[in-house]
Protein backbone atom coordinates (compact mmCIF):
# COMPACT_ATOMS: atom_id res chain seq x y z
CA UNK A 1 0.00 0.00 0.00
CA UNK A 2 1.32 3.49 -1.21
CA UNK A 3 2.00 5.77 1.40
CA UNK A 4 -0.16 9.26 0.73
CA UNK A 5 2.73 12.44 1.60
CA UNK A 6 -0.38 15.28 1.80
CA UNK A 7 2.19 17.63 -0.06
CA UNK A 8 2.78 15.24 -2.94
CA UNK A 9 0.13 12.76 -3.12
CA UNK A 10 0.37 11.95 -6.47
CA UNK A 11 3.85 12.41 -7.64
CA UNK A 12 4.56 10.11 -4.19
CA UNK A 13 1.66 7.48 -5.52
CA UNK A 14 2.80 7.79 -8.94
CA UNK A 15 6.60 7.34 -8.05
CA UNK A 16 5.42 4.00 -5.92
CA UNK A 17 3.13 2.38 -8.50
CA UNK A 18 6.18 2.80 -11.01
CA UNK A 19 8.48 0.72 -8.76
CA UNK A 20 6.11 -1.78 -8.35
CA UNK A 21 5.17 -1.95 -12.04
CA UNK A 22 7.97 -0.27 -14.10
CA UNK A 23 7.16 -2.04 -17.13
CA UNK A 24 3.52 -1.39 -17.19
CA UNK A 25 3.55 1.63 -19.67
CA UNK A 26 5.81 -0.91 -22.42
CA UNK A 27 3.57 -3.99 -21.97
CA UNK A 28 0.50 -1.64 -22.94
CA UNK A 29 2.24 0.31 -25.76
CA UNK A 30 3.11 -3.34 -27.01
CA UNK A 31 -0.21 -4.00 -27.01
CA UNK A 32 -1.59 -1.17 -28.10
CA UNK A 33 0.83 -1.62 -31.57
CA UNK A 34 -0.50 -5.32 -31.78
CA UNK A 35 -3.71 -4.23 -31.71
CA UNK A 36 -3.25 -1.05 -34.16
CA UNK A 37 -1.51 -3.79 -36.80
CA UNK A 38 -4.17 -6.35 -36.65
CA UNK A 39 -7.08 -3.34 -37.18
CA UNK A 40 -4.60 -2.60 -40.45
CA UNK A 41 -3.78 -6.11 -41.70
CA UNK A 42 -5.15 -6.00 -45.37
CA UNK A 43 -6.00 -2.57 -45.14
CA UNK A 44 -1.96 -0.58 -45.02
CA UNK A 45 -2.22 0.21 -48.54
CA UNK A 46 -6.00 1.81 -48.54
CA UNK A 47 -4.78 4.01 -45.44
CA UNK A 48 -1.29 4.76 -47.65
CA UNK A 49 -3.45 6.18 -50.49
CA UNK A 50 -5.76 7.87 -48.32
CA UNK A 51 -3.03 10.37 -46.48
CA UNK A 52 -1.60 10.48 -49.68
CA UNK A 53 -4.47 11.89 -50.97
CA UNK A 54 -5.24 14.31 -48.29
CA UNK A 55 -1.62 15.26 -48.50
CA UNK A 56 -2.01 16.45 -52.32
CA UNK A 57 -5.39 18.22 -50.93
CA UNK A 58 -3.43 20.54 -49.14
CA UNK A 59 -3.72 19.09 -45.16
CA UNK A 60 -0.90 20.13 -43.63
CA UNK A 61 -0.68 16.98 -41.43
CA UNK A 62 -0.71 13.99 -43.45
CA UNK A 63 1.66 15.97 -45.71
CA UNK A 64 3.95 15.71 -42.75
CA UNK A 65 3.47 12.42 -42.35
CA UNK A 66 3.97 11.24 -45.37
CA UNK A 67 7.47 13.51 -45.67
CA UNK A 68 8.39 12.12 -42.38
CA UNK A 69 8.10 8.87 -43.65
CA UNK A 70 9.75 9.61 -47.41
CA UNK A 71 12.69 11.58 -46.07
CA UNK A 72 13.25 11.52 -42.14
CA UNK A 73 14.92 14.10 -40.40
CA UNK A 74 18.55 13.57 -39.76
CA UNK A 75 19.19 13.24 -35.67
CA UNK A 76 22.95 14.61 -36.21
CA UNK A 77 24.97 15.83 -38.78
CA UNK A 78 27.52 13.29 -40.28
CA UNK A 79 31.16 14.72 -39.02
CA UNK A 80 34.51 13.88 -40.74
CA UNK A 81 37.39 12.96 -39.20
CA UNK A 82 40.52 12.22 -40.74
CA UNK A 83 42.36 9.36 -38.90
CA UNK A 84 45.99 8.45 -38.99
CA UNK A 85 47.29 5.39 -40.50
CA UNK A 86 46.97 2.65 -38.13
CA UNK A 87 50.51 0.27 -38.22
CA UNK A 88 51.03 -0.45 -34.75
CA UNK A 89 50.23 0.29 -31.32
CA UNK A 90 51.86 3.44 -30.79
CA UNK A 91 49.56 5.35 -33.98
CA UNK A 92 46.39 3.96 -31.92
CA UNK A 93 47.07 6.77 -29.33
CA UNK A 94 47.02 9.24 -32.10
CA UNK A 95 44.29 7.81 -33.94
CA UNK A 96 42.34 8.75 -30.03
CA UNK A 97 43.88 12.07 -29.88
CA UNK A 98 42.16 12.81 -32.97
CA UNK A 99 38.65 11.69 -32.34
CA UNK A 100 38.79 13.33 -29.12
CA UNK A 101 39.90 16.94 -30.83
CA UNK A 102 36.87 16.33 -33.44
CA UNK A 103 34.85 15.71 -30.62
CA UNK A 104 36.21 18.84 -28.77
CA UNK A 105 35.83 21.44 -31.95
CA UNK A 106 32.77 20.14 -33.10
CA UNK A 107 33.74 18.25 -36.42
CA UNK A 108 32.20 14.88 -35.05
CA UNK A 109 29.15 13.56 -32.96
CA UNK A 110 29.85 12.41 -30.15
CA UNK A 111 27.88 9.12 -31.21
CA UNK A 112 30.30 9.08 -33.99
CA UNK A 113 33.36 8.74 -31.96
CA UNK A 114 32.41 5.86 -30.02
CA UNK A 115 31.55 3.96 -33.03
CA UNK A 116 34.96 5.61 -34.26
CA UNK A 117 36.46 4.42 -30.94
CA UNK A 118 35.35 0.98 -31.29
CA UNK A 119 36.79 0.72 -34.39
CA UNK A 120 40.44 1.82 -32.90
CA UNK A 121 39.87 -0.47 -29.91
CA UNK A 122 39.41 -3.33 -32.42
CA UNK A 123 42.12 -2.83 -34.01
CA UNK A 124 44.23 -2.88 -30.88
CA UNK A 125 42.74 -5.97 -30.26
CA UNK A 126 43.77 -7.59 -33.34
CA UNK A 127 47.38 -6.24 -32.93
CA UNK A 128 47.50 -8.33 -29.55
CA UNK A 129 46.09 -11.10 -31.05
CA UNK A 130 48.43 -11.56 -33.62
CA UNK A 131 51.40 -10.92 -30.96
CA UNK A 132 49.87 -13.72 -28.95
CA UNK A 133 50.24 -16.06 -32.12
CA UNK A 134 53.52 -14.73 -32.97
CA UNK A 135 54.97 -15.82 -29.92
CA UNK A 136 53.20 -18.97 -29.68
CA UNK A 137 54.02 -19.97 -33.04
CA UNK A 138 57.93 -19.20 -31.70
CA UNK A 139 57.72 -21.70 -28.74
CA UNK A 140 55.95 -24.37 -30.24
CA UNK A 141 58.74 -23.92 -32.89
CA UNK A 142 61.36 -24.15 -29.89
CA UNK A 143 59.48 -27.65 -28.44
CA UNK A 144 59.45 -29.09 -31.89
CA UNK A 145 62.75 -28.69 -32.31
CA UNK A 146 63.57 -30.15 -28.80
CA UNK A 147 65.78 -26.90 -28.34
CA UNK A 148 66.58 -26.22 -24.78
CA UNK A 149 64.66 -23.74 -23.08
CA UNK A 150 66.89 -21.34 -20.68
CA UNK A 151 68.10 -22.65 -17.68
CA UNK A 152 67.05 -20.80 -14.75
CA UNK A 153 68.44 -22.85 -11.89
CA UNK A 154 66.25 -23.94 -9.01
CA UNK A 155 63.06 -23.83 -9.35
CA UNK A 156 60.76 -21.34 -7.41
Amino acid sequence: MPVLDRRNSRCHFRRVKAAIRPAGRADRAIAQRARVQSLLEGKAEDVARKVIEMAQAGNIRALRMCLDRIAPAPKYEPGTCELPPLENPADTVKAMAKIAEAVATGDLAPCEAISMAKVVETYIHALQAKAFDERLAKVETLAANNAKLPDYGEGI
